[in-house]
């Protein structure tokens, strides 16, 4: 039993911005030492989100590989951890402080 292109349309990330209606702000660590056909979907996922007006942040971390935050101990390495943490703070304490809205 195969998987067809309809069901992996489906599961589609680039297929879900289009479809979803409230989406947090992004984060999206891009790598240079990736698979071609990942790299291309990676892009088609930035081209995506900038078109439909998301709230899209994109690092890129030119020697890096997928997985750099587990298999690379580098300055770099470390120093993206720390902001992608510093991100998801500041989302998620910006969106529950009091008086700011909060999307449902």
């Amino acid at each position: 039993m195969g998987v067809s292109h309809d069901d992996l349309d489906s599961v589609s990330a680039v297929r879900q911005l289009a479809v979803a209606r409230h989406l947090p702000a992004f984060l999206l660590a891009r790598v240079g030492n990736e698979h071609p056909a990942l790299a291309r979907s990676v892009q088609l996922f930035v081209d995506a989100a900038n078109s439909a007006g998301l709230d899209i942040s994109v690092v890129d971390y030119l020697e890096g590989q997928h997985g750099f935050d587990v298999v690379d101990d580098t300055e770099r390495s470390r120093e993206l951890v720390l902001d992608t943490v510093a991100f998801f703070r500041g989302h998620l304490l910006e969106s529950h402080q009091p008086g700011s809205s909060t999307v449902g």
